[in-house]
């Protein structure tokens, strides 16, 4: 699993300018006979911005990107992919939400 996620890393650096993973969620895996593809949910960072992208990375070793939310921040991005891999975000405390504003 540990070299699906350096793929994953491998393949959002190659295809969003230099981006960085922030965070990473495995949403689905498909299976037909001896061909796999596995789908992740990723948040990213580079220095003008993040984002979020939905990550293919399959039995063939090929890696793309897909479905892209830009424009973000950090707290944003992280949001976004937690809220497209189809889980809730926890509540931010307090004190955060006023720190952030």
């Amino acid at each position: 699993m540990l070299a699906l996620a350096v793929r994953v890393v491998q393949t959002v650096h190659r295809n969003l300018d230099g981006a960085e993973v922030i965070g990473l969620i495995h949403t689905s895996t498909d299976r037909n006979n001896e061909y796999w593809e596995r789908v992740y949910e990723v948040a990213w960072q580079r220095p003008d911005q993040c984002g979020t992208h939905r990550v293919h990375i399959d039995s063939d070793d090929h890696g793309a990107c897909f479905v892209g939310h830009y424009d973000m921040n950090r707290e944003e991005a992280l949001e976004d992919m937690i809220v497209r891999a189809g889980c809730t975000p926890l509540p931010m405390p307090v004190k955060a939400r006023k720190a952030r504003r």
